[in-house]
């Protein structure tokens, strides 16, 4: 087995995005899946949370269906992400309960550690407007947390700001798209990911950029 992670450093608008998420769900917990990779240095960085539709919801529980799972390791594999962005975490908020990790959450933890023996418990706790970490086989180690503007290569945070509209059941909390990304830019990346043009095209066309960007492009480009 590999070294268990003993530091998480969560991109800033993430971890504010994810306390303002959580804060607006009456209380209740909310679970979902934390993407992004790992350091040489043993670190995760936490790029991205995406939410699933929760199957049961209440002031002390939450679960969601493992086919969203599945969904979202398909779906990063679509764009190009995959292995390099992974599910890294397992995340779940506390509402007004602190940051701990009950006996059913270290449960539910070791039946999900099976897919990354690195993966890392979250747990965020929006009243208090904090993000905590646990790491080992059972989740017994509480580890730093660090909120940082994380450096993105902007092919991939172009790639990773179209899951959100791959995945429009899912609450997706990614980066946006870079201020000086052009229709250029997100053309390449779309003719890079040729097969999946058409489910791309269809995003494109609700932006304000499909008419720059459809200047750009000609019939005999096009990929059906």
């Amino acid at each position: 087995m590999r070294p268990t992670p003993r530091k998480c450093v969560i991109d800033s608008q993430i971890y504010s995005a994810a306390i303002e998420f959580t804060a607006n769900l009456e209380r209740d917990e909310w679970g979902g899946i934390g993407i992004g990779s790992y350091t040489k240095n043993n670190e995760v960085l936490l790029k991205g949370i995406v939410f699933p539709p929760q199957y049961r919801s209440s002031a002390t529980y939450c679960s969601f269906e493992a086919k969203y799972l599945a969904l979202l390791k398909f779906t990063l594999g679509d764009l190009g992400l995959f292995p390099q962005v992974t599910m890294v975490a397992w995340v779940h908020s506390h509402p007004g309960h602190g940051i701990f990790l009950s006996d059913l959450d270290r449960q539910t933890f070791g039946e999900l550690i099976g897919e990354n023996d690195r993966l890392i418990a979250a747990v965020i706790e929006p009243t208090q407007k904090l993000i905590g970490a646990f790491s080992g086989a059972s989740a017994t180690d509480q580890i730093e947390v660090e909120k940082r503007d994380l450096l993105w290569k902007e092919d991939q945070r172009i790639r990773l700001a179209l899951l959100e509209n791959l995945l429009p059941e899912m609450k997706v909390l990614v980066p946006p798209l870079p201020d000086n990304c052009t229709p250029g830019n997100l053309l390449e990346t779309l003719y890079v990911l040729a097969d999946k043009i058409v489910r791309m095209r269809k995003w494109l066309a609700t932006e304000q950029l499909a008419r720059q960007a459809s200047l750009l492009a000609q019939p005999e480009n096009e990929v059906e």
